[in-house]
């Protein structure tokens, strides 16, 4: 394994079952929550939240696996997960979408796909010049 994907699938933060934590969250490896976030979650590895787990914020992560609650958007660039006991009330957005039985979603999903993303990646660029041009 390389070392860039190891420190990726290391988790070195851990929010645990008796914890709240008020603000936004930035980790370079993984993190894991099992207690409660009121606020975002960004993370360059993998996103995991417990059963016990809730996030009240937006989640940007590797791989998102959700056994807990999300009440916000979700932007996984490979894999978003939601386990029988999971459930996310928000847009999401990510390459794989998986949804154990039992599993809630309601909001809407994107499937990003490299022609997707050149497709965005068009617009906003023609958009940013209608901008300069006005």
């Amino acid at each position: 394994m390389k070392r860039k994907e190891k420190q990726l699938s290391q988790v070195d933060t851990i929010i645990g079952s008796g914890s709240e934590f008020n603000g936004d969250l930035y980790s370079k490896s993984s993190i894991r929550i099992d207690g409660k976030v009121n606020g975002s979650v960004k993370c360059d590895g993998d996103v995991v939240v417990g059963v016990d787990g809730s996030i009240e914020a937006n989640v940007d992560g590797r791989n998102v696996t959700l056994a807990g609650t999300i009440n916000g958007q979700v932007t996984a660039k490979e894999l978003l997960k939601i386990e029988s006991s999971g459930k996310l009330n928000g847009d999401a957005s990510m390459k794989m979408f998986i949804i154990d039985e039992g599993g809630t979603f309601n909001g809407n999903s994107t499937m990003n796909t490299e022609e997707n993303d050149q497709k965005q990646s068009k617009s906003k660029n023609k958009n940013n010049e209608k901008n300069k041009a006005s």
